[in-house]
């Protein structure tokens, strides 16, 4: 059993460790923020983000085949400053080993009822294999774009919906789908000059 608080952070970590799969360990955690998790993930790979992340997890035969169910919460997600909001997110292992079934939803923000589905391979040797689906709700904010673009384009209004699929690796992601574009006035920064827009955008 491992267990480690502070004022504001809280993991536990108790259960057995084993290739069987009857032996589970289970970690219960309450706002882990990207500053807890930098030390044991790839330089850079957290920067500008913010979020503070509950769960419960269990995984079973950890020295095996492992084997994840699951619940997490992660609020307050921000990028660049961005609010983007709040999500629920469930895993569980699928029929194939080392695939996990993965259901997102933002519960609030300017991605409410966003959902995201599909699976993550996670023992993967060169990045983890993605396949995702995702549906943008009617009416979300063009604004979501900007902390991506930044010193490119200014969003002022507008809106997106439309589907979407990423597949490939965590280290080469590609993705594919259909957006449309309603009602977007922007300032292209380079030329200072704003444009209005509506149109349909495929991705591939």
């Amino acid at each position: 059993n491992f267990y480690l608080s502070d004022n504001t952070h809280y993991l536990e970590v108790k259960g057995d460790i084993s290739k069987s799969n009857s032996d589970t360990l289970r970690m219960d955690f309450s706002n882990i923020t990207p500053e807890v998790l930098k030390p044991f993930l790839p330089k850079g790979s957290l920067d500008s983000l913010e979020f503070k992340a509950n769960g419960d997890v269990k995984i079973c035969a950890v020295l095996g085949n492992p084997r994840f169910i699951g619940e997490v919460g992660i609020n307050k997600i921000k990028y660049n400053r961005f609010q983007y909001g709040d999500l629920d997110l469930s895993i569980k292992e699928t029929g194939k080993v080392g695939f996990l079934q993965m259901n997102c939803l933002f519960r609030s923000g300017p991605l409410k009822t966003l959902a995201l589905n599909g699976s993550l391979q996670v023992n993967a040797l060169n990045g983890s294999d993605l396949d995702i689906y995702g549906e943008l709700p009617r009416k979300t904010p063009i604004q979501i774009l900007q902390p991506f673009l930044t010193g490119i384009v200014g969003f002022k209004e507008g809106y997106l919906r439309g589907n979407f699929h990423l597949f490939g690796t965590t280290e080469n992601p590609k993705a594919e789908g259909l957006i449309s574009i309603e009602q977007a006035r922007m300032k292209v920064d380079y030329l200072g000059t704003e444009y209005t827009t509506s149109g349909n955008i495929k991705v591939t």
